[in-house]
This record gives structure tokens, sequence and C-alpha cells, in this order.
């Protein structure tokens, strides 16, 4: 299933030619994602803890040269603003971090904010983390 999730995701990212479209796109897509899978990615965690194979599934998947990982690469040709020192994983990272963040703020602490502007600020802290 992740791998079936995975092509449709990375697919779709092909088709943005700006940084801030493409991750406008992901903040929404993501989050959406995230809110109607939650249980399943909890579950997802929980497991990726306790399993010795699914913790080394991912650990390959974000260090090896896949699909997943060639993407990121791809976008530091692709988008000139991205900053050219930072590798895929920190690149991860820029973009998980507020997702994350986010995504537990509201689902765990039930916080209720204003979307628009909360998926804006958290647009600003990914372009910003891909930037400087």
């Amino acid at each position: 299933m992740f791998i079936e999730l995975q092509q449709d995701f990375i697919g779709s990212l092909s088709q943005y030619q700006a940084l801030d479209a493409l991750v406008t796109f992901i903040v929404k897509d993501q989050l959406k994602f995230i809110k109607a899978n939650f249980d399943f990615i909890k579950l997802l965690l929980q497991e990726i803890l306790t399993d010795p194979k699914l913790l080394q599934y991912f650990k390959d998947l974000i260090s090896k040269e896949t699909d997943f990982i060639n993407v990121f690469n791809g976008w530091k040709q692709k988008f000139s603003e991205i900053d050219p020192k930072l590798i895929p994983i920190t690149i991860i990272r820029a973009i998980i971090g507020p997702i994350g963040a986010f995504a537990l703020q509201t689902d765990f602490f039930n916080y209720q904010g204003d979307t628009i502007s909360d998926y804006s600020l958290i647009k600003k802290q990914i372009i910003a983390g891909l930037t400087n």
C-alpha cells in the first residue's frame, strides 16, 4: 500500500514548475492524507518502532538511490532557489517537520485555528528550510 501511495504522490509532483506551487500542493495534499489516514499512520509508526524489517525498509527508502530520493535530487536542478548543499534527507526533514508538527497539533491537541493562515505559515516554513 505504501509503495502505491508513494508512486501516486511522486507522480503528482512533476507537474509543478514553480517551488511555491509545489510546496502549496505538498502541504494541502499531505495534511489531507494525514487527516484521512491518521489511525493508519499511528499504527505504521508503532510497527516501525517494533519491527526491525519495517524499520530497515524505511531507512533504505530514504538513504538509497530510489525513485523517492531521486525526486528530491531533481528538485535542486529544477528549482534554483533550493539550497544546492541540501541532501535528500534534509529536504525531507524541511518538509515533514512543519507538516508533522501541525498534524500533531491538530490531531492530538485538537487545535482549531485558521486553516488558511496556518497553511500559509507551514508553506513559508518549508520554503525557508529549503532555500536558506
